[in-house]
């Protein structure tokens, strides 16, 4: 699969009002997304260390693929 960057979709987009809020909201998007991929893999990599849960490995076998759409 190819990757996408919003950075480059948002920069092709004409400085009008509307297009300056899709850029917005593209850009909250993202981060928004960033910050529940790092919550994530925050939780699988604590579920790991703790001495309770011994089954599952949770980073090797739940955590997501790297972003592809970057900023």
């Amino acid at each position: 699969m190819a990757s996408y960057s919003i950075k480059q979709y948002v920069v092709t987009i004409p400085d009008h009002r509307a297009e300056d809020a899709t850029r917005t909201l593209l850009n909250a998007a993202l981060a928004d997304l960033t910050a529940l991929r790092a919550s994530f893999l925050l939780l699988t990599a604590k579920l790991d260390l703790d001495a309770g849960v011994t089954d599952v490995n949770y980073a090797a076998t739940t955590n997501p693929a790297a972003l592809t759409l970057v900023a």
